[in-house]
């Protein structure tokens, strides 16, 4: 359930000029892992970069409904253009259109539910970026300042055209050929998602959004509980992404680097407590209860760096935490090794966490 919802959360604003999708793309892909990553294995959430590859035929869930709305966007004055398929969010599909009018676009994809859902997005010269779509809630998640997105229940295309134009108010728009909306839309994501993470990543409003848009009844200590999972899973994929770039740009010497490198972990002093604790727990394989004291801790506003330290004390660790380095893709982080194996040659005390 945990990917579900943070693919739900990461799918709506995928296009430069279709600025919502990624938003709703990210949803979709969050949304529809969830309750499989409840009974396996996690699984990668939110990649911070995507592909489109053409799709001549996709495989629509609603083909018919599908097709109604192409007829109502061809009578509008677009043109229909290239279907795709994101495989890195879970085989999500979209296809382009394109209107006579330069600098008005829009995508059809399917929502979560296998809903078909319209964008229509133009850019203005000022810089914003606005969307009219009927995917269902899609204004109620943070975007980037310069993202104007306007959630409407109306399925008639003429009517959510006639309010792109209200919101457009005269403004120059930018114009986007269509042989540059694959990238658009990847630049678009890329923007998005590194937003969102400068913003500290997904918030504890828009997972109990989330939860509440397909109907998750939950009390408020599984709320909690599932917040504290989606933040650790998404700060494991962050950690993941980290510790590459950290393997690729860190100047430790081979010995040192075969020391620590198969036990890193991140670190900085704003995470999300009960993620962290979550993160913690399942890098040092915690039992039961040294795990749910941790987890206490962070409930009752212990400090990352505390909670750090709680968790090595808890995993009874001969070897000391040392600090390796420091990171900035995708944000920035401590990187911190535990020696493989402490012998007399570990010259690591100067740099131990403080």
């Amino acid at each position: 359930m945990i990917d579900s919802i943070l693919k739900a959360l990461g799918i709506a604003a995928i296009i430069a000029g279709v600025a919502v999708l990624a938003l709703v793309a990210f949803l979709v892909f969050w949304f529809r892992s969830i309750r499989a990553s409840m009974k396996a294995d996690a699984t990668p959430m939110s990649p911070s970069e995507i592909s489109l590859k053409p799709d001549p035929s996709p495989d629509w869930h609603d083909a018919p409904a599908n097709r109604h709305i192409l007829n109502q966007v061809e009578s509008a004055g677009f043109r229909v253009g290239k279907s795709y398929v994101i495989p890195e969010l879970n085989g999500f599909k979209l296809t382009a259109l394109h209107h006579t009018e330069p600098g008005i676009s829009g995508a059809l994809y399917e929502a979560p539910g296998d809903v078909t859902v319209l964008d229509l997005c133009a850019d203005t010269i000022d810089g914003t970026e606005i969307t009219v779509s009927n995917a269902p809630n899609c204004d109620q998640f943070r975007n980037r300042p310069e993202c104007r997105k306007i959630s409407t229940d109306s399925q008639s295309v003429p009517e959510m055209l006639a309010r792109l134009r209200e919101e457009i108010g005269g403004r120059a728009l930018i114009p986007m050929h269509e042989s540059e909306f694959a990238d658009s839309v990847r630049e678009t994501y890329r923007r998005d998602t590194a937003w969102k993470v400068a913003q500290g990543g997904i918030s504890e409003a828009e997972v109990l959004a989330t939860l509440e848009k397909f109907g998750e009844s939950l009390d408020e200590s599984e709320k909690q509980e599932m917040i504290a999972s989606c933040k650790a899973k998404e700060l494991s994929e962050w950690a993941e992404e980290a510790l590459a770039s950290f393997e690729r740009e860190s100047d430790l010497p081979v010995r040192e680097w075969r020391r620590y490198s198969s036990r890193l972990l991140v670190f900085a002093c704003d995470l999300h407590r009960s993620g962290y604790a979550h993160y913690l727990s399942e890098f040092f394989v915690l039992d039961d209860e040294p795990g749910e004291a941790l987890r206490r801790a962070a409930i009752d506003g212990a400090e990352p760096k505390s909670l750090l330290h709680q968790a090595h004390a808890a995993a009874n660790e001969s070897a000391p935490l040392v600090r390796l380095g420091e990171v900035l893709k995708p944000r920035f982080f401590e990187v911190y090794g535990i020696a493989s194996e402490c012998g007399a040659e570990t010259t690591c005390s100067a740099s131990e966490v403080r």
